[in-house]
């Protein structure tokens, strides 16, 4: 007798004196099969509300397999700081907590691998959404040796690469270098995104830093070396366009020459010159009256007319030409808005009879006056000719350059020259003397110049402060500091004259330090040469584990300056620890260790460890 659940299995409950009693047992089993101990809400083939003990057998999986006991070493407990939150249970799974912090004093913060078999795979990937930024990496303390805040090595692809839709890929920013790049291939590169309906996407902005303080300046946007060539091959260039550039701002360039093809013998000759532009403005173009003049000093007798400043390209939109002959006399070509006939009182040339001597200051000076032309040498009018119209000159489109033409013929001027003027009036006599001056011509003093540090014969390391004092009769215009009689830094405009040399990027051994001073007149000059010698050698003390093979003879460590690249060898015998010397402060080093026995039977490497000299 007795009653029941339905889906409950029935068991015996109790006895009487007369009956058997049945009644509900603990196991349930639903319409689909779903069985439940302990439960009547199976969600499974089995659902227990309770524990599960076994006291012999253990438990048999699909496999096969049979486990008997709880597996050593399993995993019972999380414990962890405030750098994680969740205890690993699938409602509270372990997770970073945000921000994380991590700090050391002595090694490196974090180091990530990326061990390949992944194309395309990183080491370390960071994504960000909106206005926020996927990687920051930042160096708060300075040091004596220049630190990196984020830094990506690649044997052969992309150390650092950033990318972005809407902002900036790499940003930079640093009191000396903001983005830094090296490698046998491209240094820096930048891409500029794409657009289908919109602007493309800039590839690469840089902009210098903020200066302060008296005699100090701003940095430099960007500052760009033509690589040394060795073993026979060129300098690189420092820059390379490919398309037009626009300049906004003062376009200036150190004492020096343009190079280019040679007209009449491309492929075999050069022409080096130098040539001053401005662009086309009314201001240029002078009326029915106008003086030209200039000082000048002639190397060599030219082969074609040599041109002082024109604005003229051989074309019917020709407006001046001041120059000087192959006979060495003043030249002058005009084009008037009288009419565009070659050769005509509207269109034409004239010469002086006078001649320019060579290796001399001269002043010379064009005179119109109407239809009036009058040259002037050294201040005397030794030719005047009625041979113009009355017409103004023509307002072309051409720029106005000093020193050549270079449109449609050369015509450039071997020689220099100083304080060109142009007025859109006639000059008297007394007024062209007043403008010579009192007859010594332009400023051909040059400065004079000395290093002041460091001294001579100095063993130099890491960061150093190179100084120079200089003077001119006038005033200086710049110093460029060289090393090794290559540029060091920028050129200095502003005294005291100094620039910041990182002799870490210098190979060790004896250099030579000098400093160039210019004036605004170009006259320059260069300071005694000061001996120096580089030493950044630093030391760096390393430990292993021992080997307790029997037959143990010793160990050597292998030291590279790129990962799994050993260029060195050192047999340090049989010690666990080592101190090896001579390297460079602030270089990246990589480590590894192997052991040999006393057949000389040398083993694989360990692992490799990096870390950079101080």
């Amino acid at each position: 007798m007795g009653s029941g659940t339905v889906g409950r299995l029935t068991k015996w409950t109790g006895f009487t004196s007369s009956n058997s009693v049945i009644g509900d047992s603990t196991i349930y089993e639903d319409k689909y099969g779903l069985v439940g101990i302990g439960t009547d809400s199976p969600a499974s083939k089995l659902t227990v509300n309770g524990m599960i003990q076994s006291l012999s057998g253990g438990l048999k999986f699909p496999d096969g397999t049979v486990q008997t006991s709880s597996a050593t070493g399993a995993l019972l407990s999380i414990a962890h700081d405030t750098t994680l939150e969740g205890n690993g249970t699938s409602s509270s799974p372990l997770a970073i907590r945000v921000p994380l912090f991590l700090s050391a004093s002595s090694t490196d913060v974090f180091t990530a691998r990326q061990n390949g078999g992944c194309t395309g795979c990183s080491a370390i990937t960071g994504f960000a959404e909106g206005a926020s930024i996927g990687v920051t990496g930042a160096v708060t303390a300075f040091v004596p040796v220049p630190r990196t805040g984020v830094q990506g090595v690649s044997d052969t692809g992309v150390g650092v690469l950033g990318q972005s839709k809407t902002d900036i890929g790499v940003r930079g920013e640093g009191s000396i270098i903001g983005v830094k790049g090296g490698g046998t291939g491209v240094g820096v590169s930048g891409l500029g995104g794409s657009r289908n309906n919109g602007f493309g996407g800039i590839g690469v902005i840089a902009q210098g830093g903020d200066g302060g303080g008296v005699g100090n300046r701003g940095g430099v946007g960007i500052y760009a070396l033509g690589g040394l060539g060795t073993g026979g091959a060129i300098d690189g260039l420092a820059g390379f366009f490919f398309g037009n550039v626009q300049v906004s701002g003062t376009l200036s360039k150190g004492a020096g020459a343009f190079k280019i093809d040679h007209p009449l013998d491309p492929e075999n000759k050069y022409l080096s010159h130098s040539f001053v532009e401005s662009p086309d403005i009314n201001a240029l173009t002078p009326g029915v009256n106008a003086t030209f003049e200039a000082w000048v000093f002639l190397a060599n007798a030219p082969t074609e007319i040599a041109s002082l400043f024109n604005k003229w390209n051989q074309t019917i939109d020709d407006e001046y030409l001041v120059g000087i002959s192959p006979g060495r006399t003043l030249y002058f070509a005009w084009h008037t808005t009288g009419g565009n006939t070659w050769p005509s009182t509207a269109f034409n040339q004239a010469a002086s009879t006078g001649t320019i001597p060579l290796n001399a200051w001269t002043h010379v000076a064009v005179v119109r006056s109407g239809a009036q032309l009058t040259f002037y040498i050294n201040g005397i009018a030794n030719t005047v000719l009625a041979v113009m119209d009355a017409n103004p000159f023509r307002n072309g489109p051409a720029t106005l350059r000093v020193g050549a033409q270079g449109r449609g013929v050369s015509r450039f001027f071997n020689g220099t020259i100083d304080e060109v003027r142009m007025y859109s009036r006639a000059l008297t006599p007394s007024e062209i003397a007043a403008d010579m001056g009192p007859g010594t011509g332009p400023d051909v003093t040059p400065p004079v110049i000395s290093l002041t540090a460091p001294a001579q014969n100095a063993t130099v390391s890491r960061l150093v402060t190179v100084s120079a004092n200089a003077t001119d009769n006038i005033g200086v215009a710049g110093v460029q500091f060289k090393l090794d009689g290559v540029n060091l830094g920028l050129e200095d405009a502003l005294a005291p004259f100094t620039v910041l040399w990182d002799t870490t990027t210098s190979s060790p051994g004896p250099h030579t330090l000098t400093a160039v001073a210019f004036d605004a007149a170009g006259n320059q000059a260069s300071s005694t040469p000061v001996a120096v010698t580089v030493s950044n050698n630093s030391q760096l003390t390393l430990a292993w584990d021992a080997n307790v093979e029997p037959t143990l003879a010793g160990y050597k460590l292998y030291v590279g300056e790129a990962s799994g690249v050993y260029g060195s060898t050192i047999d340090v015998g049989n010690v666990t620890s080592v101190t090896v010397t001579t390297l460079q402060a602030g270089h990246l080093y990589f480590f590894a260790v192997s052991a040999y026995d006393q057949a000389g039977v040398e083993s694989g490497f360990s692992n490799e460890v990096s870390t950079s000299a101080p």
